[in-house]
């Protein structure tokens, strides 16, 4: 048994790989892509209320996405920030196991619970990007999807779709987040050691769970990159008309 899952995990490397730089490639892509949409808001009175509704828009999606995970599992919600000029930001209270850590170490119950907060912690960090591939799985699962209708597909779901690649930039998660599922900042070392050490363990679960589930991940992918481009356009033309008109 051990045998086989060793195996399997093994198979599923390659797709687990694809993943995790996939996930850094759009966060990265995530930072230029609001960049580009403060830029735009910034030309002109129109184009500021559209684009800032839309960064409102998703902004509040995504913290939310945060807030109903923490909600969901009795974690205190202590400051929502949603319309600062500067950023946005969601505060929550965990319980914090490690802090107990000298008195728990030697039992198991201890150690479980631990895990199972941490394990927590992170889906929290993590959730807005699973609500993303979820809907995706729900747009093109149910409507039986495949490379030879997509044709078909397209024509009968183009208003879904519209709808899912204008929701996909709010289920992209931050570089804080993503910081969060790897380094687990302690008050001192050997909590941050062990804590980071269950964070990257169940982040490499998680990596390999999603490797069944690589291609609605893809259309998570693309269906952002396709923002991104329609986003890049618009910003190249903004740019081209302030440039002609200075």
């Amino acid at each position: 048994m051990i045998n086989l899952i060793i195996n399997t995990f093994f198979q599923q490397i390659d797709e687990m790989l694809i993943i995790f730089f996939s996930i850094i490639f759009l966060i990265i892509l995530q930072k230029y892509y609001y960049n580009m949409l403060f830029y735009i808001a910034n030309t002109n009175k129109l184009l500021s209320f559209v684009f800032r509704f839309f960064i409102r828009f998703w902004v509040i999606l995504h913290e939310f996405a945060h807030m109903f995970f923490a909600f969901l599992f009795w974690n205190k919600i202590q400051e929502v920030k949603l319309f600062e000029k500067n950023g946005w930001y969601v505060k929550y209270a965990y319980k914090n196991y490690i802090a107990a850590l000298p008195d728990g170490f030697n039992h198991i119950t201890y150690w479980f619970m631990l895990i199972i907060n941490q394990f927590w912690i992170f889906l929290t960090a993590l959730w807005p990007m699973i609500v993303g591939i979820w809907l995706s799985y729900l747009l093109f699962w149910t409507s039986n999807f495949n490379l030879h209708n997509i044709n078909n597909f397209v024509q009968n779901n183009l208003g879904y779709l519209v709808v899912y690649i204008l929701l996909v930039p709010s289920f992209v998660i931050s570089w804080k987040d993503f910081s969060h599922l790897i380094i687990s900042k302690q008050y001192w070392i050997i909590a941050t050691i062990i804590a980071s050490v269950i964070n990257f363990s169940i982040f490499i679960l998680l990596l390999f769970i999603m490797s069944y589930f690589v291609n609605y991940f893809f259309i998570f992918v693309i269906s952002f990159l396709i923002s991104f481009v329609i986003i890049f356009i618009l910003y190249l033309i903004t740019y081209i008309f302030k440039y002609l008109k200075n």
